[in-house]
C-alpha cells in the first residue's frame, strides 16, 4: 500500500476514534519513510488521542523539525506543551503558528496566546492579543472572559465588569462568568451588587468554592461578618486546602474580635500558598491586638517582598513602624502608600492623622476628611442644607453640628460650638441620645437638638470643625471646662462616696474596637496606688473591664459604685458626678478622658508608646485639656514604666 493511501487510512481511522489503528498505519508510513512530516504529525495525533502524552509530544517536536512551516502542526504541539505544564513553550508554539497562518489571524488562537501570556504575567501582551481577537470576532466570550481576567490583575475593574457584562449576554447565566463579574464588584467596592452577582452565579453552581468564598468578600464589605464567617466556612467544607476561603474565614473572624483564630486561619492560608499577599497583610490585625509589633512588620515585609510595590502592605507597615515609635519611618510608608493609590482613603486617613500627631494641622486636617469615604464612614451624614468647611461667613447663619466616631471624640470636639458662636452663629448639636442628657450642661451657646431640625442653612460634622476654623495646636479652643455634673447628682454621690482618704477615680478598659490596640491595661497595675497609705481607688470602669475586679492580687482594694451607677439609658451622669467626688482620675486613654477633662477635673492619662494623634508625641500636657497630665510608655508595651511614673508623680503631689 502506498504511502498516500497509509494516510488517507489513518485520517479515516481517527475520524472513526479507532487512534490505534491511526498509530498502526502511521508507523507503517514512518518505515517506508522514516522522516516524512504526515507521518509523524498522523502518529503523534494517533498518541495524543490514547492519552499518551509524552510519546505524542515526541513525535510532534520531530514533525515540525521536518517541516517548521505548517501552523497547525505548532497548534497541536503548543496545545500538548499546555497539557504538560510547559507554559512558555505552549506560548512558542502558538506564536509560531501565529505567524504562518494566512491573514486573518485565527481568534481563537489569539485568545490562546492571550491566556497564555496572563498566566506568564505578561499582562499588557496579553490583553492586546484579546483585543485582536475581539477585533475579529466581537462575539468571541473566551476572548471577553480572558480579557476580564486579565484587566482585573490590573485593577482595571470597571473595563473587567464591562467585558463580564458582555459574555454574560452572548452566555447568560454561565457560573465562572458570574464569578468574574463578581469579583469586579468586589475591586470596586460595590458590595450589595457582589453579592447579588454571587448569588445568581450559586444558583447556577451551588458547590464553587471560589464562588462562595467571594460570597463571603462581599459580606465583608457589607460588614455583615457572622454570615461572612459561614460563607468561608462553606467554601472550604468543599475545598479544605481552599487558601483564599481561609483568608476570608481569618478577617471575618478578626471582625468579630477572635483575633486567635484568625491568626491561625490566616497562618493556615498561609502553608498552602505562602505568596497570599492578603494573608500576609491581615495577619497584622491579630498580631497587633497581641502587641507583637515586631512579628507584624515582618509581615508587612513579607508581603512587600512578594508584592512590591503594594499599597495595602505599605498602610499597614506605616501603622505597625508607627506603633513602634518609628514616626518618621511610618510617615514615608503612608506617603508611599498613597502615592502608590491616590483613591486610598484609609491610607489618607492614616497619612493625617500621622502628621496632626505630628502638630502639622494644616496638611493633616484637609486630609482628615477622607474619613468620610472610609467603611464604614464617619462624619459623611449629607443633608439638603451646604455643608460648611469655613469657606463662607457664618454670621447670623444657623449652623447644625452632627456627631460622629465614639462618645469621646464628641465630648472632645463640641468645644468647637463655642468659637462658631462667638462669630454670631445660631448653633445647634445634635448628640447622640446617651450623650443628651449630660449635654444639658453644656457651656457654650449652643442649642442641644434631637436629630437634624427642618430649619437649618448650613452643617457640619463635629470632627471637621478644626478644619474649618483653620485650627493648629497653638489655637485648640480649651476652657478650664464646659460640662458639669448634676448638682443633685453631686451630693448624692459625694455621700455615698464619703470624704474619707485620697480618692482617685479609675478606668483601665476602652471598648475593644480596632482603635483600642495597645491602648487598655490591666486594673491589676494599680496594685502598688493602691497601697499607699490613704489612697481609695474607686471604680468607673462600665462594661468591658469590670470582671477583672473579680480578680484583683491579694490584698488589692478597688470600691465599686454599685449596680445602679450610670445604670439608665443616660452615659457618664453618675460618672460625672462621682468625678466631682474624687481628688484625681487616672484613666487610660477612653471616653472617661475626655469627660473629665471636659468637666475641668484632675485627670491624669496613661498613655501607650505611640497613641492617637490628639495627643501628640512626647508632651506630658494636651491642648485640649488645661487639667490633663499625659504618662506615656517609653517602649512598646511598657505599662510598668507607666506606673512606676503614676506612682512617683502622686507621691510628689501628696507630699506638697
Amino acid at each position: 500500500m502506498g504511502i498516500q493511501e497509509l494516510c488517507n487510512q489513518a485520517i479515516a481511522a481517527l475520524q472513526r476514534g479507532n487512534p490505534a489503528e491511526a498509530e498502526r498505519l502511521s508507523q507503517e508510513i514512518l518505515r517506508q519513510s522514516p522522516r516524512l512530516f504526515e507521518g509523524l504529525h498522523l502518529l503523534a495525533i494517533a498518541r495524543f488521542q490514547q492519552g499518551r502524552l509524552g510519546p505524542a509530544l515526541e513525535a510532534m517536536k520531530d514533525a515540525v523539525v521536518v517541516n517548521p512551516s505548517v501552523p497547525p502542526a505548532w497548534g497541536n504541539l503548543g496545545s500538548m506543551q499546555l497539557q504538560a505544564g510547559d507554559t512558555a513553550g505552549a506560548l512558542h508554539s502558538f506564536e509560531r503558528a501565529l505567524a504562518l497562518a494566512p491573514p486573518p489571524a485565527p481568534p481563537e488562537l489569539l485568545c490562546n496566546i492571550g491566556n497564555l501570556l496572563v498566566e506568564l504575567q505578561r499582562v499588557a501582551e496579553g490583553i492586546k492579543r484579546y483585543e485582536q481577537a475581539l477585533a475579529a470576532r466581537p462575539d468571541l466570550v473566551p476572548a471577553l472572559v480572558g480579557r476580564a481576567n486579565a484587566l482585573q490583575l490590573l485593577g482595571r475593574f470597571a473595563e473587567a465588569l464591562s467585558d463580564c457584562e458582555k459574555a454574560l449576554k452572548l452566555q447568560p447565566g454561565f457560573a465562572p462568568t458570574l464569578n468574574n463579574k463578581v469579583v469586579c464588584l468586589l475591586g470596586l467596592s460595590r458590595f450589595a451588587e457582589a453579592l447579588e452577582a454571587a448569588d445568581l452565579a450559586l444558583a447556577a453552581r451551588p458547590d464553587a468554592a471560589n464562588t462562595l468564598s467571594n460570597r463571603a468578600s462581599a459580606l465583608l464589605g457589607l460588614r455583615r461578618h457572622a454570615e461572612a464567617l459561614a460563607a468561608a466556612e462553606q467554601a472550604l467544607a468543599r475545598e479544605p486546602t481552599f487558601a483564599q476561603a481561609l483568608c476570608n474565614k481569618g478577617a471575618a473572624l478578626s471582625a468579630l474580635g477572635r483575633q486567635e483564630e484568625a491568626l491561625s486561619a490566616y497562618d493556615a492560608a498561609l502553608v498552602i500558598d505562602p505568596r497570599l499577599t492578603e494573608a500576609w497583610i491581615n495577619r497584622v490585625t491579630p498580631l497587633r491586638h497581641q502587641e507583637r509589633y515586631d512579628d507584624a512588620l515582618a509581615s508587612t515585609e513579607r508581603a512587600l517582598a512578594i508584592a512590591a510595590p503594594n499599597s495595602e502592605a505599605l498602610r499597614s507597615r506605616a501603622i505597625v513602624l508607627f506603633d513602634l515609635g518609628r514616626h518618621d519611618e511610618a510617615l514615608a510608608s503612608i506617603e508611599r502608600a498613597v502615592a502608590l493609590d491616590p483613591r486610598d482613603a484609609e491610607a489618607k486617613f492614616n497619612q493625617a492623622q500621622m502628621l496632626m500627631r505630628a502638630g502639622d494641622f494644616a496638611t493633616g486636617l484637609p486630609l482628615y476628611e477622607e474619613r468620610k469615604r472610609l467603611n464604614p464612614p464617619h462624619g459623611a451624614a449629607t443633608f439638603p442644607q451646604p455643608l460648611w468647611l469655613g469657606e463662607s461667613d457664618i454670621t447670623g447663619k444657623t449652623i447644625l453640628l452632627h456627631a460622629e466616631q465614639g462618645l469621646g471624640d464628641v465630648i472632645m470636639f463640641s468645644r468647637y460650638a463655642a468659637p462658631l458662636a462667638q462669630r454670631g452663629a445660631r448653633v445647634l448639636l445634635a448628640v447622640p441620645d446617651k450623650l443628651k442628657a449630660l449635654f444639658r450642661s453644656f457651656a457654650p451657646k449652643a442649642e442641644i437638638v434631637d436629630g437634624a431640625p427642618e430649619s437649618f442653612d448650613v452643617h457640619a460634622p463635629l470632627a471637621s470643625l478644626p478644619l474649618a476654623l483653620k485650627s493648629t495646636p497653638g489655637t485648640i479652643p480649651a476652657p478650664p471646662s464646659y460640662l458639669a455634673a448634676e448638682p443633685e447628682r453631686v451630693v448624692r454621690w459625694r455621700d455615698r462616696i464619703g470624704g474619707d482618704g485620697f480618692r482617685i477615680g479609675i478606668a483601665w478598659q476602652g471598648a475593644r474596637v480596632s482603635n483600642d490596640i495597645g491602648r487598655s491595661f490591666p486594673a491589676s497595675l494599680f496594685r502598688d496606688i493602691a497601697a499607699m497609705d490613704g489612697v481609695r481607688l474607686i471604680s468607673l470602669q462600665k462594661g468591658e473591664g469590670t470582671a477583672q475586679l473579680a480578680a484583683l492580687p491579694p490584698g488589692m482594694c478597688v470600691e465599686t459604685l454599685g449596680e445602679d451607677f450610670d445604670s439608665g439609658p443616660d452615659a457618664f451622669l453618675d460618672t460625672a458626678a462621682a468625678m466631682e467626688a474624687c481628688d484625681l482620675i487616672i484613666t487610660s486613654d477612653t471616653s472617661i478622658a475626655h469627660l473629665a477633662g471636659a468637666l475641668g477635673r484632675p485627670v491624669w492619662i496613661a498613655l501607650r508608646h505611640s497613641p492617637e494623634w490628639r495627643w501628640f508625641l512626647e508632651r506630658n500636657d494636651t491642648p485640649w485639656y488645661p487639667s490633663a497630665r499625659l504618662f506615656r510608655q517609653a517602649s512598646p508595651g511598657d505599662w510598668g514604666g507607666v506606673f512606676t511614673s503614676l506612682g512617683e508623680e502622686l507621691r510628689r503631689l501628696r507630699t506638697n
